[in-house]
């Protein structure tokens, strides 16, 4: 009878330890999957940011146009 009680123990320890790693192994997946979406977040804001810089600088660049003729009467 006492020896029974042992074996529980060690399959009590193991599904506890199997728990343990169920749980870390959800959480780096969640963590691994929160980071590739933080990563897709700042690269397209950066490639926002550069896009709009170089139109703002295209458009300083630009010469002026001339007014079309018929407008000045």
């Amino acid at each position: 009878m006492r020896s029974g009680g042992r074996y529980d123990m060690i399959i009590a320890l193991v599904f506890i330890l199997f728990l343990g790693l169920i749980a870390a192994v959800a959480l780096g997946l969640l963590v691994g999957c929160v980071l590739l979406l933080a990563m897709l977040l700042s690269f397209l804001a950066s490639l926002a940011s550069g896009a709009t810089f170089l139109g703002l600088v295209a458009r300083k660049r630009r010469a002026p146009r001339p007014a079309p003729a018929g407008q000045g009467w």
